[in-house]
């Protein structure tokens, strides 16, 4: 409706679908709530909301018809997935026995970067190649071992430079532009409404009463790190051209300060009664097990 051609809006919707379950789960965990039957939903939701995302900006980025990308995208996973899923065991056997320092981590790497290679050849998403490596290494022990190697690598050098990388492609000088800033705006109202409303009608239908559709609602609204991924995927697919490139950066990282912020106060305002229920419960237990200490007390002191 504000004028962009249909494949740039297209990436915009995109950017909308990611979820940061990260923040949705630090303040379930403080208010006790993760283990309940929301908590668990949002976040089995939440991993494929960003699944979704990924897959969706490939079809944004592609070229050629979209029942072409799905059939590169099918045909790419089942033999992937396939080959993979039962030749695994043997090639991490094979990387320990090279007895290397790490070296089942530069094995896990080397996997990781042919799967990124190849998705990037298929349909231009190097992105699909390293979700399924990891998917395919989740099975196994030694790749969940690797985790905090791999978190270690990422968070100490790649997402940093990630970051690094977006800011300097940002004028910040578009904030002032009314374009930019009416864009942000638009972006957030539908960021916030649309996963509240869209995931709240989906719990609903699903059974749920009002209160616990709104809790799953307001828990899918931050984003963070998979909008910025799904961004610079578009914009150096083509999806969004360099001349609007300034304006949708600024956009995202507006939207995404914006739901980042307003995100905890919103739970711990939704789950109120539910944390009030929790605290007089533990205080009834508390206190049966004072009146049951007290008995046995009594017990002992008659015998």
């Amino acid at each position: 409706m504000m004028g962009y051609p249909s494949r740039e809006a297209f990436a915009g919707g995109v950017l909308l679908t990611a979820t940061s379950i990260g923040i949705t789960v630090r303040v379930m965990m403080d208010l006790g709530v993760l283990r309940s039957e929301v908590g668990a939903a949002s976040l089995s939701a939440s991993v494929m909301d960003d699944f979704l995302g990924i897959a969706l900006i490939i079809f944004a980025v592609g070229t050629g018809s979209i029942l072409g990308l799905i059939g590169k995208m099918v045909a790419f996973f089942i033999i992937t997935g396939v080959l993979a899923w039962y030749s695994i065991d043997k090639y991490i056997r094979f990387s320990e026995r090279l007895h290397v320092e790490k070296g089942v981590l530069a094995m896990i790497l080397a996997l990781m970067f042919l799967f990124s290679a190849l998705a990037e050849r298929w349909f231009a998403a190097a992105i699909e190649g390293a979700f399924m490596a990891g998917l395919v290494l989740s099975k196994l022990p030694e790749g969940r071992k690797v985790a905090e190697d791999v978190k270690a690598i990422g968070y100490g050098f790649l997402i940093p430079v990630f970051f690094v990388h977006t800011g300097a492609m940002l004028n910040l000088k578009v904030f002032g532009s009314r374009d930019a800033l009416v864009l942000a705006a638009v972006l957030t109202s539908i960021a916030i409404i649309g996963k509240v409303v869209g995931r709240g009608i989906g719990a609903m239908i699903m059974g749920w009463d009002f209160k616990k559709s709104l809790q799953m609602g307001i828990g899918s609204i931050p984003r963070t790190e998979v909008a910025l991924v799904d961004l610079m995927v578009a914009i150096h697919g083509g999806a969004i051209p360099p001349s609007d490139a300034q304006k949708f950066i600024a956009a995202t990282l507006i939207f995404i300060t914006v739901s980042v912020l307003i995100t905890p106060p919103l739970l711990k305002w939704a789950f109120k009664e539910d944390v009030e229920r929790r605290k007089k419960e533990k205080a009834e237990i508390k206190k049966e097990k004072v009146r049951e200490t007290k008995k046995k007390i009594a017990r002992i002191r008659q015998s």
